[in-house]
């Protein structure tokens, strides 16, 4: 009984030994395998998280690179449009300025041609006038030869501006026909003389008719008489009053149309530009020069321009004789 219960006792001990062993195997079985199954899982997150870090990584790269790429194209697009637009720009400038120069070329020559055009032909005009109105009076002087008159007093001769007292032998008979005559000059000056001519200045007398004329002119009064077989009609010069309104007419009209040019230095205040124009007895702008130019092109277009613009103005005043009249403006910039 003892020695099985011993028997049983180291049995129940051996058992129990090699249960507990068992248990500890399995124990310690199962942690490797918690802790195998663990450290797996641990590997398999760590590379998911290195995978999902490298793949977004990848993806900011990429998305980086692509909108770097966008940009830089959206720049170069930008910059390529810019320097079209600059380019067609400078194209339509330089376009344009060619035009411009080419219209203004072609306006200034026909300009030129025109005004050469209009000087020739009132040049041709004055000279055929001239020639016309010398053979008239050669004609006439011709037909009936003038003498002069000395004044019953012995006045003295060549004052300043005096008319003669002028003689037309008339001829005898009765007949019909015109004839002109003439009579001017610095004469006899005094009183009571043949004819009465008294007073300054210069007279003239044209027309048809028997008779004696008087004319003023000049400031004063002269006489004239017509040859031919009838009296010519005085015509006289007029008053210093009326000419200086005339003046003071023409140069308003045209310093009215005168656009004076900006921006010019200062020191273009000191330039001038003097006008020559011709005007006819109509009151016509037969011709327009400038015949004293300022040295600055700028200034002298803008008097052109002005005299341009001025194309008629008021007829001659009464007495004015010939069939064209000149006279100069000053064109002055109004700076201070």
């Amino acid at each position: 009984l003892a020695k099985k219960k011993a028997d049983d006792e180291a049995k129940a001990a051996a058992k129990k030994k090699a249960d507990a062993e068992a248990k500890a195997l399995a124990k310690k079985k199962a942690d490797d395998e918690a802790k195998a199954a663990a450290k797996k899982k641990a590997d398999e997150e760590a590379k998911a998280a290195a995978k999902k870090k490298a793949d977004d990584e990848a993806k900011a790269a990429a998305k980086k690179e692509a909108d770097d790429e966008a940009q830089a194209a959206a720049k170069k697009k930008a910059d390529d449009e810019a320097k079209a637009a600059a380019k067609k720009e400078t194209d339509d400038e330089v376009k344009a300025a060619a035009k411009k120069k080419a219209d203004d070329e072609v306006k200034t020559a026909a300009k030129k041609k025109a005004d050469d055009e209009a000087k020739a032909a009132a040049k041709k005009k004055a000279d055929d006038e001239a020639k016309a109105a010398a053979k008239k009076k050669a004609d006439v002087k011709a037909e009936a030869p003038v003498t002069k008159a000395v004044p019953a007093n012995g006045g003295k001769t060549g004052d300043d501006g005096v008319a003669p007292a002028v003689t037309v032998a008339q001829p005898t008979g009765n007949g019909s026909g015109t004839g002109t005559g003439t009579g001017t000059g610095n004469g006899d000056k005094g009183s009571g003389g043949k004819g009465g001519g008294t007073g300054a200045g210069n007279g003239s007398g044209t027309g048809t008719g028997k008779g004696t004329g008087t004319g003023t002119g000049g400031g004063g009064t002269g006489t004239g008489t017509g040859n031919g077989t009838g009296a010519g009609k005085a015509g006289g010069g007029p008053s210093e009053s009326a000419m200086g309104a005339y003046h003071r007419m023409i140069h308003d009209r045209f310093y009215g149309r005168w656009d004076q040019p900006i921006g010019l230095e200062k020191a273009a205040s000191d330039l001038k530009v003097v006008l020559k124009i011709k005007i006819r007895k109509d009151g016509t702008i037969a011709g327009r020069e400038i015949v004293t130019p300022s040295g600055n092109s700028q200034l002298d277009e803008s008097v052109l321009n002005a005299a341009n613009k001025v194309q008629q103005i008021d007829p001659f005043p009464a007495g004015l004789a010939g069939e064209t009249y000149e006279l100069k403006i000053e064109f002055k910039l109004d700076q201070n």
